[in-house]
């Protein structure tokens, strides 16, 4: 048993639609604003997910964002939080469009892709949808006896025994200024199932985003460009989350451009010393490509949920393809997929031990001994 919270908005299609009403002179359309409005509250969520504990969370339709909680008590801490943090996002921030209702059951979840299977989440996910903005209600005696015990203030009403709402704007409220994040919002499309990001820089900070607060990273894609200043920012924050967090599990493969023996060299010898440090956590292997191989993409999997898919055309300034966009799909059947044909690479690839990295070794073939001791210089420095 665990308690189910979940929160729908109100009017939501009619909202967007009216909001996007004759804004096609700058491309605004209802889904990108149903985007906007997910966007944020997926970051307010994050940011109460950071401090309170809880289960899991899953977003469905759209508009209904679930989380489980080991206890009532749990679920009625984070979820007046998190209202106080609607309410903030209303009064002092002006996005008058935040219309939630959230609804707190006390059960076992049952889902079959995104539809309700058990009768607690059914009648919870009535309620949520049918009620006004801004109350949390409380559904089933098991939780209203539960709330009761722990002093909450509920409105009894002796009309709906099973069914009672929580004055959670009369108790202290743990809002603890978290404040509206600092959301840049990208290009949104398909009811957030996939956002675009234009720019290389834009691209990298939503990696960096994701895997800090991962627990699981799958990564294809080529070596991470040192001489250049937001990829080298990138670099080290991912060398020293490999190093600080060991809840963070990374399995990672690399193709290596013999064309490019320099950083095919520094990005080798790198990855596996990390690889020989922390073999409990950091999986790494690669192979080789020979100049002119069509590499269209590189991606991310973030948590078995979240693709990064890294879009590449070819760099004047660099003489050779890399990425200058992405698009994120928060789909995890999309990410399943990706995950799917990721594992079977790595099986065939195989174990990346001192055998495989000397035929690497002879397949890049640096021989200019300066070179060389420069690529180990810089290992030696981003080891530190």
């Amino acid at each position: 048993m665990q308690a189910i919270l979940i929160i729908e908005y109100k009017g939501f299609a009619q909202l967007s639609t009216g909001l996007a009403m004759k804004m096609e002179e700058i491309n605004l359309t209802p889904e990108k604003v149903r985007a906007g409005i997910i966007e944020l509250t997926n970051n307010l969520l994050k940011s109460v997910y950071e401090r309170k504990p809880y289960n899991e969370s899953y977003l469905i339709g759209g508009d209904t964002f679930i989380t489980t909680f080991n206890e009532v008590q749990e679920a009625v801490d984070f979820s007046t939080t998190l209202f106080a943090e609607f309410l903030k996002a209303v009064q002092e921030q002006g996005y008058y469009y935040l219309k939630p209702c959230a609804c707190i059951g006390f059960g076992e979840l049952q889902m079959q892709g995104e539809r309700f299977l058990d009768d607690t989440s059914i009648e919870t996910y009535r309620i949520a949808d049918s009620r006004p903005p801004f109350t949390i209600w409380i559904k089933g005696k098991e939780a209203i006896n539960r709330c009761v015990s722990n002093g909450y203030q509920i409105y009894m009403d002796e009309a709906e025994v099973d069914l009672q709402k929580l004055e959670w704007l009369k108790m202290p409220l743990d809002s603890e200024a978290i404040g509206i994040p600092d959301i840049k919002l990208p290009q949104l499309l398909l009811d957030n199932e996939v956002i675009f990001s234009k720019s290389p820089e834009d691209s990298v900070n939503k990696i960096r985003q994701y895997q800090n607060s991962a627990s699981s990273v799958y990564a294809f894609g080529g070596p991470i460009p040192y001489d250049i200043a937001f990829y080298n920012d990138y670099l080290k924050e991912t060398i020293s989350l490999v190093k600080s967090n060991d809840k963070i599990k990374w399995t990672i493969i690399s193709y290596l451009d013999l064309s490019d023996k320099r950083t095919s060299f520094y990005w080798l010898e790198l990855t596996r010393r990390i690889s020989g440090l922390y073999p409990n956590r950091y999986n790494f292997t690669a192979y080789t490509i020979s100049s002119g191989t069509l590499i269209p993409f590189s991606y991310q999997i973030f948590d078995k949920k979240i693709a990064h898919i890294g879009l590449r055309s070819f760099s004047l300034e660099r003489g050779k393809s890399t990425m200058n966009a992405s698009m994120i799909f928060k789909n995890e059947r999309i990410a399943e997929r990706y995950i799917q044909e990721f594992t079977e690479s790595y099986r065939l690839l195989g174990k990346f031990d001192d055998s495989k990295f000397s035929e690497l070794i002879q397949k890049i073939n640096l021989s200019d001994s300066v070179i060389k001791q420069d690529c180990l210089k810089l290992v030696d420095e981003l080891l530190k």
